[in-house]
């Protein structure tokens, strides 16, 4: 079978009009982008997540976690590094698969998203960071009060994702995160 060519990138108003016409399902990629690889952290309570901050009609003034759609073909690390490139200038290290998630009737028809944890590269700071204007980095416990509020629920589910993690011994979390980095050696 031969794999589909990923979409190309389309402009709101006929994404729009795909969306309401249900011509083709839309996997939402939604990225939580930490500071650092886990590998590198010791308490998860010192991370800090990169939001992006919109101003559009669908939400006005409000910050949320960088996201964009898995392409026909598209393989979910392919889509998360593209995403992330486009919505934040970076160039990430390792990705995590973290969870589907489901929205039933959310107004953007967002049904079912992938939630994907990048982390800046190992030898990368916030700092130093070559990332787009309207993105900033934000301790954990001091997220805008303007967060999406479809993301402030995808926030919750990474933190439990992260304390579930950080509990295991190491070694164990060492393996588990080899084990969610995103595999396609199986097609």
């Amino acid at each position: 079978m031969r794999r589909a060519a990923p979409l190309p990138r389309m402009q709101y108003p006929i994404l729009r009009a795909m969306w309401d016409a249900r011509l083709l399902p839309m996997n939402p990629i939604e990225l939580f982008i930490l500071d650092r690889p886990l590998f590198k952290v010791k308490n998860p309570k010192d991370l800090k997540v990169l939001l992006a901050h919109r101003d559009d009609a669908d939400y006005p003034d409000c910050w949320h976690h960088p996201g964009g759609y898995l392409g026909g073909g598209e393989r979910i690390q392919d889509a998360a590094w593209r995403v992330a490139v486009e919505e934040t200038g970076l160039e990430l290290g390792v990705f995590h698969v973290v969870r589907p998630m489901n929205f039933p009737k959310h107004r953007r028809d967002h049904e079912l998203c992938i939630m994907v944890q990048g982390s800046l590269a190992f030898d990368d700071t916030p700092e130093n960071a070559k990332k787009r204007d309207g993105t900033s980095f934000f301790p954990f416990g001091k997220l805008p009060s303007n967060l999406i509020p479809q993301h402030q629920l995808l926030q919750k589910r990474l933190e439990e994702w992260l304390s579930i993690v950080f509990a295991m011994p190491e070694d164990l979390r060492v393996r588990f995160l080899n084990f969610s980095e995103p595999d396609d050696s199986i097609y």
